[in-house]
């Protein structure tokens, strides 16, 4: 079963309430979209600035250095 408008569409949902549904849905995907793809353009970043490269061999010379004590 399905219509457009105000009529049922499916089991009972008005077409009102399944484009709202879809509305929200999209919503939420685009969000995690923009997240992944603000994720990827800080890593090249990082890789393009060499600042990714010097974050890991800090963090790699770290385990290695016993802690530092103050005078």
């Amino acid at each position: 079963m399905f219509a457009l408008g105000t009529l049922v569409v499916g089991r009972g949902r008005s077409g009102e309430e399944t484009r709202a549904s879809l509305t929200d849905s999209l919503k939420s995907i685009a969000v995690i979209l923009l997240i992944i793809g603000g994720e990827d353009a800080f890593k090249q970043v990082l890789r393009d600035s060499g600042i990714g490269d010097a974050i890991a061999s800090a963090a790699d010379g770290s385990q290695h250095q016993a802690p530092m004590r103050l005078p």
